[in-house]
Order: structure tokens, then sequence, then C-alpha cells
């Protein structure tokens, strides 16, 4: 099958499985797409074998799964990134810049919400898949906030939402405390639609 389709678009070469894929020494980065509980497998395959890897968000399912994943990454000198696009987006580009030139005041609140009804595609709604709005909507919504307040670790997170019958989150709300009584709030839904924007305030009492 591999074959036929490489034959097809003209693919000079095509693996059968990922153990062919690692064991390419002419491979050095790969890219995981996969389901988001097979990150962590996946991920250790190719690292094991000296592959550098770029995996979809989320980097894992859980905090274990990525420190598993990172000391893989520091036992085998390989590069790991997870791969959030908005990261790359112009329009984020430009928010670091003004962030860090300073041209704006210091961030009060940061507000972001991601949210459609995707209730219908397995992959979101199935938990054996990996589902969930926090872990594909609401990922978007953290690193937005987590860029803005440059890495910083907020103090408190206090989350509440609900889930819907396959036991995956379907909403949630999170808010974030950070130093000083700055706040975050992340509201992301696979069962609705939300404004889909995201809104930094800033102390302008010297502007």
């Amino acid at each position: 099958m591999p074959e036929e389709f490489a034959k097809k678009h003209n693919i000079p070469r095509s693996y059968g499985s990922y153990d062919e894929l690692a064991k390419d020494p002419d491979i050095d980065v790969v890219y995981i797409g996969t389901i988001h509980p097979h990150h962590l497998g996946t991920g250790r395959l190719f690292m094991k074998s000296k592959k550098n890897v770029l995996i979809e968000k989320p980097l894992a399912m859980n905090s274990k799964e990525v420190q598993e994943l990172i000391t893989a990454a520091h036992e085998n000198s390989v590069f790991l990134m997870e791969a959030v696009w908005t990261r790359f987006f112009p329009v984020s580009l430009e928010v670091r810049r003004l962030l860090h030139q300073g041209e704006v005041g210091e961030v009060q609140m940061v507000r972001a919400d991601l949210g459609a009804p995707l209730t219908h595609i397995p992959r979101l709604a199935e938990r054996k898949l990996g589902g969930g709005a926090v872990l594909d909507l609401g990922i978007y919504c953290l690193q937005f906030i987590s860029m803005v307040f440059n890495g910083e670790r907020p103090e408190s997170i206090q989350a509440t939402g609900h889930c819907i019958d396959t036991g995956v989150d379907g909403t949630a709300v999170l808010v974030l405390k950070f130093a000083g009584n700055r706040l975050a709030i992340c509201t992301c839904s696979i069962t609705m639609m939300l404004t889909c924007d995201a809104v930094i305030t800033w102390d302008q009492r010297h502007y």
C-alpha cells in the first residue's frame, strides 16, 4: 500500500511502519501527527533512534508523559518541540514584538476563547482517542496566555466545566492568577460556538 501511494505521487521513498522510518539513517527530523494518546510512544521511538521530533499539540496526554518525552530528548541528545503553529502567525509575532519592546503597559489581564460544535468528530469526542475541549482547543488559548506572560508560571489555576456523554470535557473555563493580581481567563468548547478571539488588557494609567 505505501509503495502504491508513493508511486502514484512520485515519492522516491516510502515506509511500511514507523520502525522502518526510525531505522533510516538519512532521516534526521520527524513530524509526529498521530492522535494524542500515541504521541508518547511514537515520540520515544524516534528519539531513541536519534531523530529530532516535532510533535503535534498537545505534546502528550498529561504532565507525566510530557516529562517522559523531555527525559527521552535529553538522554538521546535530540531536539524536541511541540507543534503549536499559532505561535508563528504574523499576529503572534507582532504581539511578541510589542510586548518585548515595551510598547504597551504591564499586562493586567488576558482573555482567550476558542470553541465550535465539534462533537461529531470522533477524534475530538472519544476519550480513547484523546478527545476533549482542553487538549484540542484549550491549548491554543493557554499557549497564547503563556506567550503574553512570557512563560511565567501562574500562582493558581481554577477550572470548571462539564463533560459530554463520552466522558471528555465538552466545555471548560480556566482562570489563571499570576503574581501582582494579574489574571488570565481561558474558555474552550467542543459543544458550542464561542467568540474565538483573544483580548489583552494592560495598565493604561500612564498612557
